[in-house]
């Protein structure tokens, strides 16, 4: 058990270190990827494989909404009477495409 709970210590502190608010696409995404790796293991116990679901749905919402806000930024070039403006990149219904 000790063993276990080691094990599992370095894993809160870097949780706890980064808040979720904070982290970067990067960091969310290699996050999903270890949880996702150690599930598809099959050796997590019932109690382990819900904490890594429930990272993996967290990290995978972090790196959506993160997507969401660089394609909000981008710009789009539209040519209008022969004249080339930069417009706001439109996101379509409900601002997001997870929404169409």
């Amino acid at each position: 058990m000790a063993a276990q709970a080691t094990g599992e210590e370095p894993d809160r502190q870097t949780t706890e270190a980064t808040p979720e608010e904070e982290l970067s696409f990067e960091e969310a995404y290699r996050r999903l990827e270890a949880a996702v790796a150690a599930l598809e293991g099959g050796e997590a116990t019932l109690e382990e494989s819900l904490r890594l679901l429930e990272e993996g749905i967290r990290m995978s919402r972090i790196c959506q909404a993160r997507l969401d806000r660089a394609q909000a930024r981008l710009e789009q070039l539209v040519e209008q009477d022969g004249v080339v403006t930069a417009e706001p990149f439109d996101l379509g219904p409900g601002g997001t495409e997870a929404g169409m």
